[in-house]
């Protein structure tokens, strides 16, 4: 989806449904970057109701990555969860987008709020720079902890579920 697409994601919300941002890969080569940690930053910027993602490995087990190279080994209880680079990368765009999120709220509760334009503005371009750059991993850290420090020096509540 990109800007364009205003009238296509205006057309779904009418729906009054979910609406989420969705990848999925089937083939190894596969940039741990791209599709899964951005969809966190994505989801944020287009205000959608949350994310998913399918990887195809050929094994039952339904987990992002391979067995056999870094995903998963057998336990008592089935599968456990070796972390692989697309696992972590998953996770991590989870935790932007709960900064981001976090970071949000504060805006949107505190608009008078002396730094409330700063964090508007840095929300931003954060998102922008990110967006634009979804191949960089420099780009998602940097602007990772200048989130967190962010939310630190608001001193802001662990983010609620709503």
């Amino acid at each position: 989806m990109s800007d364009t697409d205003g009238e296509r994601l205006a057309f779904m919300r009418q729906t009054g449904k979910p609406i989420w941002s969705y990848t999925c890969s089937a083939y190894r080569g596969s940039p741990a970057l791209r599709p899964y940690r951005w969809h966190g930053w994505f989801t944020f910027h287009y205000h959608l109701d949350g994310q998913g993602t399918w990887h195809y490995h050929g094994m039952n087990c339904g987990l992002v990555g391979y067995p056999d190279e870094v995903g998963m080994e057998a336990g008592e209880d089935g599968w456990w969860v070796i972390w692989s680079p697309r696992l972590f990368a998953w996770t991590d765009g989870i935790e932007d987008h709960m900064y981001l999120t976090m970071l949000q709220r504060y805006v949107d509760r505190n608009p008078n709020a002396l730094r409330a334009n700063e964090v508007r503005r840095m929300l931003d371009e954060a998102v922008a720079e990110v967006l634009a750059n979804a191949g960089a991993p420099e780009v998602y850290r940097r602007w990772h902890n200048k989130l967190g420090q962010t939310i630190e020096r608001l001193n802001l509540p662990t983010l609620e579920v709503e």
